[in-house]
């Protein structure tokens, strides 16, 4: 019964002492959640700033490796068979929009609320920023399309 004892104390030591090491406290808590909020905006900017631009893109047939690369994008081929079955481009694109949206909101809700509840863990911070900007090249790709033309 003494061996349990010291082997359940044994692991108990190992997981306070792992989770010591990923706290953050003092001047670095307060600049790692600084950071951590500055690249979230930015990145959600970046986001919406970038939702016009997709929808536009995923209205026309994608002809160039670049503009293929966008979430959704349909070849020339593909665009024609969806105005076959009767769906115009702008509903297409609009669902497909819509969809995007719903799914960054999703995931940067999961990462916000990581964020509000563990922000004091450098660990936590990685998880909830990697939540947070999963998503953004897949939108983001058609904000480059539109400043490079």
């Amino acid at each position: 019964m003494n061996q349990s004892h010291v082997g359940h104390k044994n692991t108990e030591s190992l997981a306070v002492s792992s989770t010591m090491t990923t706290r953050l406290t003092g001047s670095w808590l307060i600049i790692a959640r600084m950071v951590w909020l500055g690249l979230v905006l930015f990145n959600l900017g970046l986001l919406v700033a970038s939702f016009p631009s997709s929808y536009q893109q995923l209205q026309t047939a994608c002809v160039s490796p670049l503009a293929c690369n966008i979430a959704g994008a349909l070849p020339a081929k593909g665009f024609h068979e969806l105005l076959a079955t009767g769906l115009s481009a702008s509903e297409y694109a609009a669902f497909n929009t819509i969809f995007w949206v719903i799914d960054i909101l999703i995931w940067s809700v999961i990462g916000l609320i990581i964020f509000l509840r563990r922000s004091d863990d450098w660990l936590a911070l990685l998880a909830a920023f990697t939540l947070v900007v999963f998503n953004a090249e897949v939108i983001t790709s058609a904000l480059v399309l539109a400043i490079q033309r």
